[in-house]
């Protein structure tokens, strides 16, 4: 009977199973990993589907209101489940951010409610800009609408991609060749996201931070132009012999407004966020100008000018329904200035002559309508500049005495007032620029007379931080997003 032959692997024989093997891990776990990650996300979605039909119901209980960023979390009644995205695991009992830029509005002043984000994957609870959006799911977040439809969107990468402090600086003796920049609430991650040659004179951020208004005489005459927040893709969007210059982009994106002296002076116009449609909204014997949004988009306030007797040269404030009817003054003082509208849309903060346009001005409250005149202040020296808190219950303003300015803040009704700035904390004229998105903080100019530098300030006085101080430039705030 012949011998049977057998044998084991040989060591090549092994080498190339257990490669076979390896080849296919690294095949398969990618796979799996996606689909288990196409999991995930599909709760998620889930998840923030619920969560906006859940907010929707709040406003349909509260007079068509969605909740302020403040109560959103506690007044929501789900399961706690709900609030735990599972990409991030048990890690944090609640892994989305409410969008802070819808709080306590009604339904009805949104006008594109596919365009605005309710809920998304958030760093924190409250998404203040894009900079708060988390891009678990592939570097891309997962975020509901106000129409109640979810959808994935792209984050922020690790260069300028939307909102901040965007800033200009120049050498003081060439003030019309700007370089543009962005950065940080801290500071950091300073960015230039336009040169000097490029003729950028910025306005404001898009109400969702991702493009900059501004305006340039680039091709020989001011145009209208909107840029990405990087600095990117600018493009013209006005294209007339006059000079165009924007004032204002409206709450829901959609519009921009633009004073123009096309028709012979200038007055106020508005047109698409694509440059289409451009209308005249005012048309004064002298002249209009100015624009700016109510928060609800329903009104616009601008200054009127006059030069007749017996008022050459005095402007005046005034408002305007959106489409340009309803004109009229909210104020019949000459050269009263206004700052900045409340945030229910009914009534506006203004610097004040009180009838007395040689004198000092005071900071007052008129109503929409013009009516309800009410002094917050009322002081021999010179109370100007006011600017609101995002939650409409501070006010920070400027006081000059004869000698310096500095800045002051009290209550919205005018009590409890307190000076925030002396020689001792920044020795030159300080001026209130702007307030952070989530009213904690307040963007301080500090002027000398050579030069401007860019300060932060807590809203109690302390922790006050240089952002921008460059003795040979001069450096100012234009928005905060």
């Amino acid at each position: 009977m012949p011998a049977r032959s057998s044998h084991g692997f040989t060591l090549i024989e092994l080498l190339v199973v257990i490669a076979i093997i390896a080849l296919l891990a690294a095949v398969l776990f990618p796979v799996v990993a996606k689909a288990r990650e196409k999991g995930r996300q599909g709760k998620c979605i889930s998840n923030q589907r619920q969560l906006a039909i859940a907010i929707l119901c709040y406003a349909q209980d509260h007079d068509e209101t969605l909740p302020s960023a403040e109560e959103v979390w506690a007044s929501l009644d789900v399961p706690p489940g709900l609030l735990n995205c599972p990409t991030l695991g048990k890690a944090r009992r609640n892994g989305y951010a409410y969008n802070n830029a819808v709080s306590a509005i009604a339904l009805g002043q949104i006008r594109n409610e596919s365009a605005v984000i309710l809920t998304v994957d958030g760093k924190t609870n409250i998404a203040y800009s894009r900079s708060d959006f988390d891009g678990r799911h592939g570097n891309r977040a997962i975020a509901s609408y106000t129409d109640g439809h979810v959808a994935m969107i792209k984050t922020p990468g690790n260069g300028v991609s939307g909102g901040g402090i965007l800033y200009v600086s120049y050498n003081t003796p060439d003030e019309y060749h700007l370089e543009v920049y962005v950065m940080e609430r801290d500071g950091s991650r300073k960015t230039r996201v336009a040169e000097a040659d490029q003729k950028v004179y910025p306005t404001c951020w898009s109400p969702d931070g991702s493009q900059i208004l501004f305006w340039s005489d680039r091709d020989g005459n001011y145009e209208v132009y909107v840029m990405n927040a990087d600095g990117s893709d600018q493009r013209r969007l006005t294209n007339n012999p006059a000079s165009d210059q924007p004032s204002d982009w409206s709450p829901d994106g959609s519009q921009i407004l633009f004073d123009s002296d096309r028709d012979g002076r200038y007055e106020v116009y508005v047109m698409n966020v694509d440059g289409s449609n451009q209308q005249r909204l005012t048309d004064s014997p002298w002249g209009d100008g100015g624009g700016k949004w109510s928060p609800d988009g329903t009104k616009i306030s601008y200054l009127s000018f006059e030069n007749a007797w017996p008022d050459p040269g005095s402007d005046y404030c005034s408002v305007m329904n959106a489409d340009g009817s309803g004109q009229m003054r909210v104020s019949n003082n000459r050269f009263d200035n206004f700052s900045c509208w409340s945030p229910d849309s009914s009534r506006m903060l203004i610097a004040s002559h009180n009838n007395n346009f040689l004198g000092p001005r005071d900071i007052c409250w008129v109503n929409a309508d013009g009516t309800g005149l009410v002094n917050l202040t009322n002081n021999p020296v010179d109370d100007w500049l006011p600017r609101l808190s995002p939650d409409g219950r501070k006010i920070v303003f400027n006081r000059y005495d004869g000698n310096n300015t500095d800045m002051y803040i009290m209550d919205a009704d005018g009590s409890h007032e307190t000076r925030l700035t002396n020689l001792d904390s920044l020795p030159n004229d300080n001026y209130p620029m702007i307030w952070s998105p989530d009213g904690r903080d307040i963007l301080i100019g500090s002027d000398s007379w050579h030069n401007s530098d860019i300060y932060l300030m807590h809203a109690d006085g302390s922790g006050l931080l240089p952002l921008a101080v460059d003795p040979t430039k001069v450096e100012g705030v234009v928005d905060w997003k």
